[in-house]
C-alpha cells in the first residue's frame, strides 16, 4: 500500500535541490526557473501525501512511492553543472510530476471521507494514597491500550510521606473501552494495589479512587467515591 499509509501521522517532509548551494553564475534563469517548479513540487507532495494518508483509497501508494523518489533523485543533482538545455529539460519534467500530484488531489478529494463513528468519552480521575506507604510505582491505564502503560512517579516517594495525590484530568476514551487497571508498587516491587476499575459510570464527570492498606492481613483495597 506504499509507506505513506504506513506513516499516517508522519507523512510531510522537505527536499532541498542542490542548486540551492551550487548553481553558479551560468545558465541563472534556467536555474532560478528550475528551483522554482522544484520548491512548488515539494509543496504539492507534502499536500497530496498528507491528504492521501487520511484517505481511505490506497490506489495511489506506488505511484506517490515512485514521485518521492524521483523528487528525492532530483534533489542530489548539481545545476551548477548542468546546460541550458538539461535545466529546461528538467523543469518540463518537474511540470509533468506536477500535472502528475494536481490529478491524485483531484482524485482524493471526490473520495468520500469515511466519518469515525467511533463514540468517546472524557472522566478526570484523582487517585488518592490514604495506605501511608511510599509508592515507587503507580500505573493507571487503560486495559484496551496496554502499550501506554507508564509510571505515574515522577518525584522521589519519600517527599508525599506515603500520601500521594495523582490528578489525572480529562482522560479520553472510547465508550466501549472504559475498563482502566490500577496498580501500585513499594520500593520492593511488591505489589500493593492490583485491580480494575470501569470508569463508565463517570462519563463526563470526576471520580476520587482512594487506595488503602491493612497492615493486619497486608492487602489492599479501593474505594471510589
Amino acid at each position: 500500500m506504499g509507506i505513506w499509509k504506513r506513516k499516517r501521522f508522519a507523512v510531510c517532509f522537505m527536499l532541498f535541490l542542490a542548486v540551492v548551494t551550487g548553481c553558479g553564475k551560468q545558465n541563472g534563469e534556467a536555474v532560478e526557473a528550475c528551483k522554482t517548479e522544484y520548491a512548488k513540487l515539494v509543496d504539492e507532495h507534502n499536500v497530496v501525501v498528507a491528504l492521501y494518508a487520511e484517505s481511505p483509497d490506497e490506489a495511489y501508494g506506488e505511484q506517490l512511492d515512485a514521485l518521492s523518489r524521483r523528487i528525492k533523485e532530483i534533489g542530489g543533482m548539481d545545476a551548477g553543472k548542468m546546460e541550458a538545455g538539461e535545466l529546461d529539460a528538467l523543469t518540463a519534467e518537474l511540470k509533468t510530476m506536477m500535472e502528475e500530484y494536481e490529478e491524485i488531489y483531484r482524485l482524493l478529494s471526490e473520495v468520500p471521507v469515511e466519518e469515525d463513528e467511533t463514540e468517546y468519552c472524557q472522566v478526570s480521575v484523582t487517585l488518592k494514597n490514604m495506605t501511608t506507604l511510599p509508592f515507587h510505582e503507580v500505573y493507571f491505564y487503560n486495559t484496551a491500550k496496554e502499550d501506554t502503560r507508564a509510571n505515574l512517579v515522577t518525584d522521589d516517594p519519600a517527599d508525599y510521606d506515603g500520601l500521594e495525590v495523582y490528578n489525572l484530568v480529562n482522560l479520553v476514551m472510547e465508550k466501549e473501552e472504559t475498563v482502566w487497571h490500577l496498580e501500585t508498587m513499594d520500593e520492593d516491587g511488591l505489589v500493593i494495589e492490583s485491580e480494575d476499575v470501569d470508569l463508565s459510570p463517570y462519563q463526563g464527570g470526576d471520580v476520587v479512587i482512594e487506595m488503602y492498606f491493612s497492615f493486619d492481613t497486608n492487602e489492599g483495597w479501593l474505594e471510589i467515591k
